[in-house]
């Protein structure tokens, strides 16, 4: 039987979903890995992979609320972080602080290269990118 895992990008997912269908913003990966697993295949784990902002009060509570979901249906977080960093407005001509992710890119190869290290998963199967489908 195939072993299967699925790696999520959860800002390339939230982005894709909240311009084209920002009424499923709140799904369920574990679910819709589960819809692509077949009869001959195992789903060993589903992986998030995102980072809180936490200069936004509201925005990091709500999506702390998301990852107890997430976690509560069987999906593994793993985070990484903001930094702030300096941007120029060409529009107002002024300097300002703005905020950059920063490991979810590394954290999720770094990952994928683990797991497979492990032979945690079939490596003859198949594979996509959930946001190449939004």
């Amino acid at each position: 039987m195939a072993r299967i895992m699925f790696f999520v990008d959860g800002f390339n997912v939230y982005h894709s979903l909240k311009r084209n269908y920002p009424h499923y913003l709140w799904l369920n990966y574990h679910a819709l890995a589960s819809c692509y697993v077949t009869s001959r295949q195992s789903l060993q784990a589903v992986f998030y992979f995102t980072a809180l902002a936490w200069w936004k009060p509201a925005s990091t509570r709500r999506h702390g609320d998301f990852i107890a979901a997430l976690e509560d249906a069987g999906v593994k977080t793993v985070l990484g972080r903001f930094k702030e960093k300096e941007r120029f407005c060409p529009n107002c001509n002024q300097w300002f602080t703005g905020h950059e992710e920063k490991d979810t890119n590394v954290n999720l190869a770094l990952f994928l290269y683990r797991q497979a290290h492990l032979d945690a998963f079939s490596r003859r199967t198949s594979w996509f990118s959930i946001s190449h489908l939004l």
